[in-house]
């Protein structure tokens, strides 16, 4: 249970920063 909320954890962050970059990016287009 513990190292499945790590992974999704983990998992939410990449998403985060990937929605942050394409906001910054479509920002710059």
């Amino acid at each position: 249970q513990c190292h499945f909320k790590k992974q999704f954890d983990t998992h939410s962050n990449v998403l985060l920063i990937y929605l942050r970059t394409v906001s910054q990016v479509s920002r710059v287009l």
